[in-house]
């Protein structure tokens, strides 16, 4: 995945993004929890931390303050929840 954090816009939709796959995944994998090859569980979290990185850069290179979802709030059942709707 090419991230560019110069882009507000495009590095919001990749964090929306990315988290959208991190919570389907995350369902999936907790369906079939014993029979998951490491690899998955791997790219798994390897994702979330990339995720974690994009929200520092973006909080930090363009100054943003808001929930990653704009207007809205993270929703409970997603896999991470934004560092605005945690405090």
């Amino acid at each position: 995945m090419r991230i560019d954090i110069t882009n507000k816009e495009k590095t919001l939709h990749q964090i929306r993004s990315g988290l959208k796959w991190l919570t389907s995944e995350y369902k999936d994998i907790c369906l079939d929890f014993k029979s998951v090859p490491d690899k998955r569980w791997e790219k798994l979290w390897e994702r979330a931390l990339l995720i974690e990185d994009m929200e520092r850069w973006i909080r930090k290179f363009h100054d943003f303050k808001d929930c990653i979802w704009g207007e809205f709030k993270c929703p409970k059942l997603q896999f991470m929840i934004c560092d605005k709707c945690t405090k």
